[in-house]
């Protein structure tokens, strides 16, 4: 009998990990996006599910060859996110757009200064806007109280074997 204890005490632990593993982060992915002197205004739409208090953080890395001479503005459903020209180019951009975001339809779009005939462009980069976690387990009670119970019961497989 005190064999099987340590075998029963592993796989419940297993079991509770997984459990508490079934929600994820997600992220609507819309790809990338560019602009230069033949294209200097791109748009890009797209549809999400606004949630009540949850933080939504567009991110992107850009990439390209402008110079001080040019610039293009990120603008989300025509609100200003950033403005690109050779002096701020960072690796890797995240902005809260929680206020800007729409329940239902949005538009991304880039905006260039670029005169045509000239070879400088701005591409975005694995465009995301981060979404809620969609939990594979369907509960009708918060991850916290999840986690309670799977506390309470390592607290018991503790106590019984000790």
């Amino acid at each position: 009998m005190f064999q099987k204890k340590p075998i029963v005490f592993k796989f419940l632990i297993t079991v509770l990990l997984s459990l508490m593993l079934f929600s994820s982060v997600n992220a609507l992915n819309l790809g990338d996006l560019t602009v230069s002197s033949t294209n200097t205004i791109v748009v890009k739409s797209f549809n999400i599910h606004k949630v009540e208090n949850y933080t939504y953080l567009l991110s992107y890395s850009p990439w390209g060859t402008l110079n001080e001479s040019f610039t293009a503005t990120v603008y989300l459903n025509d609100n200003e996110i950033e403005t690109h020209m050779r002096g701020n180019q960072r690796s890797s951009i995240s902005k809260d757009v929680s206020n800007i975001l729409k329940n239902g339809n949005n538009e991304l779009k880039i905006v260039s200064d670029i005169p045509n005939g000239y070879t400088v462009s701005l591409r975005l980069r694995n465009i995301q806007i981060s979404e809620p976690p969609k939990s594979l387990l369907k509960l009708p009670i918060n991850l916290p109280m999840n986690i309670l119970p799977a506390i309470l019961i390592l607290f018991i497989l503790k106590k019984f074997k000790g």
